[in-house]
């Protein structure tokens, strides 16, 4: 990749942190202004960050929160499981879901993650776009795997 392209993708001043209690009002706003998955359902933030198991990451821009992911590792069978990923309208196109993506694959990388897996709708091409230009597969039509040192579950 050039040089070029990485400044192009990461154009983003944003800071990613595992997100806590005085977090959660953001990402409820957030999670209101984007469409939902499966059915419009939302995150319960304030039981996704307390949740054991679960990796809930904010990026902030300026101290405002303007995108979150949401992602589970079963410990088990070392599979990962990304549940939720948003960024605010006003912060899209600059890298903020290209560093919450790439973050939050690398901790689960650190935990033991052989596999990473994402199911979305029909209708969210950006994010369908953005999953495979991170190297994850479409293995069926709406559900991606990213194989971590070759498996894919």
């Amino acid at each position: 990749m050039s040089m070029l392209a990485l400044t192009a993708r990461f154009a983003t001043f944003a800071r990613v942190h595992y997100a806590t209690d005085e977090d959660v009002g953001a990402p409820w706003a957030l999670s209101d202004n984007l469409p939902g998955e499966r059915g419009g359902q939302r995150p319960i933030w304030t039981t996704l960050v307390r949740a054991k198991g679960a990796y809930v990451l904010v990026a902030t821009e300026c101290q405002l929160i303007v995108g979150a992911v949401v992602a589970s590792l079963n410990h088990r069978n070392q599979a990962v499981c990304i549940s939720w990923l948003g960024v605010t309208p006003a912060a899209r196109g600059r890298g903020v879901g290209h560093l919450l993506l790439k973050t939050i694959v690398d901790r689960m990388v650190v935990e033991g993650a052989r596999t990473v897996s994402v199911a979305l709708p029909a209708d969210h091409q950006d994010l369908k776009h953005l999953l495979l230009g991170h190297g994850f597969i479409e293995v069926r039509p709406g559900t991606f795997r990213l194989p971590i040192h070759g498996h894919l579950i």
